[in-house]
This record gives structure tokens, sequence and C-alpha cells, in this order.
């Protein structure tokens, strides 16, 4: 569940201010500064992404103002769908972690092009903005480009209110996309900004000068109800990962978790799950020689090479071409370190209320040992939502792309239940044909099977 925030994320390095000189005076883009003057037309040319290394793919960067009070601002980088875009829908796209930048996924999963050896960009034939507009922001203030003045965020309340913020002044931006159908998309421990930021959406719709027009949400392999994701024991020794003896000694830990959690003492609770699984020096890490790794079942030493994203990204010309100036690349630490305290509470509440009235996806990698799908399933089968007892007895289907099952679908009311076969926790870079497929299905409604 959080192994990748301990150990993903600790394993990026901050970029430093370059050294050139011109990325010295070159100063980050703050679109709210034109937003608040009114001048959306001169916003709009300023942030634009211009150079010959994006293989001529229209896109916007920036920066929006989201907290006055302690100078916090949130990069974004919004690429336009390439047909249709009067119409195609809004996809909002929320990396996890937490501290995790959101180029992870625009250059390893969804973008429009992926980074090679030789740190040149080259088209990515899966690329979803075939069929939507992305905005990838980096959140919480403290990700990646986004920076603050201490205003670290707490809660999933405030990450919430932080990002309906900047989506207030995107759509001002871009107010052509208001009546767009608007998805929210978040992966791993994205899965609870996905529903803070839905919930936040849904409350305040009502009295909104700018409606936003959600349709549904997604959650791959995601974090949503940590109370009830924490059987990793027996999971891990029916794969043959652990041994009989390990897995009491696991269950022990997680039982200790669990109670903690219904004791509200979230911290120690998250504790407990260190010592058994979510750490690099875990029980499970030094038995099953995993440490490093929980991606994918297959690949015991797999990780992002967040080597390439580093150097790529460093480059003056880039920078500037990217809007963020001599802002630091930040590793994470003060994201995670915030928001340590809340990282056990649930936000399935959320999820409940949304499932009232918005589609919800949940997918996961079939391999995926950082967020196991069965630990996914326990966590849906306690939904108190209204199509609960449909869910439990409801029928699996296989959902095939001609002749392969890429995996099994059921359904209940607005929730849809999805099993991506041969994928990991990285389930868009596993498995890019059938997530495209996938997303193709949620987005345009058409039939899983």
């Amino acid at each position: 569940m959080f192994i990748h925030m301990l150990v993903a994320v600790l394993s990026i390095k901050c970029i430093p201010c370059e050294i050139d000189a011109i990325v010295q005076k070159n100063e980050p883009l703050i679109v709210t500064d034109y937003i608040e003057r009114k001048e959306i037309q001169q916003a709009r040319s300023k942030c634009e992404v211009k150079h010959s290394a994006f293989l001529n793919k229209t896109s916007f960067s920036g920066y929006f103002r989201v907290n006055k009070d302690f100078k916090s601002h949130m990069f974004f980088w919004f690429f336009p769908a390439e047909e249709s875009y009067e119409k195609a829908p809004i996809v909002l796209w929320l990396q996890g972690g937490p501290g995790d930048t959101t180029l992870i996924s625009l250059f390893y999963e969804n973008g429009p092009f992926t980074i090679k050896n030789n740190h040149t960009l080259e088209a990515n034939w899966y690329s979803w903005t075939k069929m939507v507009s992305i905005i990838y922001v980096d959140n919480p203030v403290g990700t990646g480009f986004s920076f603050t003045k201490g205003g670290y965020c707490k809660n999933q309340t405030q990450i919430g209110e932080e990002l309906y913020e900047a989506l207030q002044q995107f759509f001002t931006l871009f107010p052509e996309l208001i009546k767009n159908n608007f998805f929210i998309s978040g992966v791993s421990y994205g899965g609870k900004y996905a529903m803070a930021i839905g919930h936040t959406i849904h409350q305040k719709n009502p009295t909104a000068t700018l409606k936003i027009n959600l349709k549904g949400i997604s959650c791959g392999n995601a974090v949503v109800d940590p109370e009830h994701e924490i059987n990793y024991g027996e999971y891990f020794y029916q794969l043959g990962l652990i041994d009989f003896n390990t897995k009491e000694e696991m269950q022990k830990l997680e039982l200790k978790a669990s109670h903690m959690v219904h004791q509200k003492k979230y911290v120690e609770g998250l504790s407990y799950m260190c010592n058994a699984v979510l750490s690099s020096n875990s029980l499970f890490s030094n038995l099953s020689g995993f440490g490093n790794s929980l991606y994918n079942l297959l690949h015991w030493n797999f990780t992002v090479n967040y080597t390439d994203i580093r150097n790529f990204i460093s480059k003056s010309e880039i920078r500037m071409a990217i809007h963020v100036g001599n802002q630091t690349f930040h590793q994470g630490y003060e994201v995670m370190e915030n928001l340590w305290d809340e990282m056990m509470i649930s936000v399935a509440p959320w999820m409940v209320e949304l499932l009232n009235h918005y589609k919800i996806l949940v997918y996961n990698g079939q391999i995926d040992l950082i967020v196991p799908y069965p630990i996914t399933l326990n966590y849906l089968r306690h939904l108190n939502f209204s199509g609960a007892e449909e869910y439990k007895s409801a029928k699996r289907f296989q959902w095939r792309i001609n002749e392969d099952i890429a995996g099994y679908v059921k359904q209940s009311g607005n929730l849809t239940e999805v099993l991506v076969r041969n994928a990991g926790h990285m389930a868009i870079h596993d498995q890019p044909a059938w997530l495209y497929d996938l997303f193709d299905k949620f987005f345009n409604n058409k039939p899983y099977y």
C-alpha cells in the first residue's frame, strides 16, 4: 500500500536549480497573475509549450497559485485532445506517493510521448490524448515542480480545496471546456486525492459560478480505505512468497495495526504496517527479497527510471519551455512528512457519497504487490453504498480485446470493478493497449463485455 511512498519516493533525487545563467534568470510562469488581471489570452499564449523536443504536440504549462498566505503554487501541464478537442472528455491525472511527480505517468504511461535512453522523446502509440484532454498536476504542493513556503497539506480536505482552486483557474483559462465531461483519475495513493477532489467538487458545484461537469472517477491500484487494506500476509502466503510461520508473524502485526486504526491511533497503525510490509526493512522485505520494489510479482527489482526523467527535465531549454524557471524539482520528503498522521485514515465515506451520483471505475493489476487485488476487493465489500448487496452477488464477466482475455469485470450501480491480467502496480505501463481500451469504454459509456 505505502511501499510505493516509502521506497519509490525516497529514490527520487532532488534536482537542483541549473547553473546555466539563462535558467537562473528565468522565473516560473505564474498563470494566476494574468488570470487575476483578466488577461486570459495573454496567459494562454504565455503558457503554451514551444520546443521541438515535444514532437509538435500542443500543450500548456505553468503554475496556479492555490494558497496566497503560503505562496503555494501548483504546477500543471495540460495536453489538449488531438481530435474533437471542443467535445473530448477532460481528465485530471493524480499521481500517488504521496510525493510522486505526475511526470511519471506523463512519460511512462499515458502521455503523448515517452523518454528514450538518450534523453530524447518518442511518440507514445497509446497516448490518451488521442481520446481525451489530460491535465497533469504535481499534487499536493511540494511535489515535483509545485512549491510552497511552508503551506504543506496535512489532510485530504486541504488537498481537495487546493486542487479545486487550481481547477477553477484552469477553466477560467480554458472557458470553452467548462461543459465538457470531466473525469478524475487517481493511482496508488492518488486514490485518496481522487476522492478528495471529487468530494470537494460535489459539495461546491451547486453554488459555484464555474460548475465542473464531473462524470466519473477512476482509482487504479489505489489506496482508498486503509482500514480494510491491511491483510497482506495471507495473500503473500498464497503466492508462496512467505512460509506459514512468517504469515503468522505478519498477521500479528497486521492485527495490531487494525486495532490501532480502530482506536484512531493512525500513526501507530502505520508503524505496525511498516514493520510488517511497508518499508524496505520490513519483515516481508527481509525474508522475501522484495525489499525495494513491490510493483510487480514477476519483477522483484523493478523500479521507475527516475534518472531519465531527471536528466531530461534538468536541461535548461526544457525547463524554460515548460515554464518552471529555476524551481527545484522536489523529492517529496516534506509532502510525506506532513501527511504522515493521516495516511491510515479512510476516505471511503466520500467514495460512498460519490457512488450515489457518479460512476466510479476501480481497477487493479493482477500481479501488483503494493495494493494487491484481494485487498481492494476487501474494502469494496465493506462499502456501504446503495449497490453494495448487488455488488456482492454480481456476476463476473470476461473483458476481451479481440481474442485476448484482458481481464474480468464486475458491475453494480455506478461501480465498475476490473482485474487487469498480467499487470502490476503500474498497470498502464504494463498493459498500455488494454488500459487504453478500458478507459475508452469508461469515458465513452461503452460496454465492457
